[in-house]
């Protein structure tokens, strides 16, 4: 197996998440180390798909979401407005996967103290949901 293949990738993806959810004494420094098989993953999705692909938006997820953990908040944002923005051209702007990352894109916003920006993208979530889900339905609020 070589560093593009895809199950190489797919292994790199479930190390780097489990070592994210270690909970235990070593949690942040599990922390740092996903962080790096994430960047890496990232890295490989770029040689292997290019950055507009699907499997490289859900890469830039996981590395966002690492970053956020961290605390390393410019980072976080830097890689969810990428993932927002392929899967917003994949996807659609009211898919659940494109919704939900921009909920957690406005989570980082709103804990880097950038709240006019967070409501937006709070709001862009909400109209989304409101378009596609039906009343009562436990999505709308998810």
């Amino acid at each position: 197996l070589g560093a593009l293949d895809p199950d190489t990738l797919e292994s790199l993806e479930a190390f780097g998440s489990w070592l994210k959810e270690d909970s235990g004494p070593r949690a942040r420094m599990s922390l740092q180390d996903a962080k790096v098989k994430f960047a890496e993953l990232v890295r490989r999705r770029i040689q292997l798909d290019g950055n507009s692909s699907l499997p490289f938006a859900r890469a830039s997820c996981l590395l966002a979401d690492t970053f956020y953990r961290l605390g390393e908040l410019e980072s976080a944002e830097k890689h969810y407005q990428e993932a927002v923005t392929v899967k917003t051209a994949r996807l659609g702007g009211t898919h659940t996967d494109v919704l939900s990352t921009i909920s957690s894109y406005a989570l980082v916003l709103q804990h880097g103290g950038k709240y006019f920006e967070a409501e937006q993208a709070y709001v862009e979530v909400l109209q989304g949901r409101l378009a596609t889900c039906k009343p009562g339905d436990p999505q709308l609020f998810a």
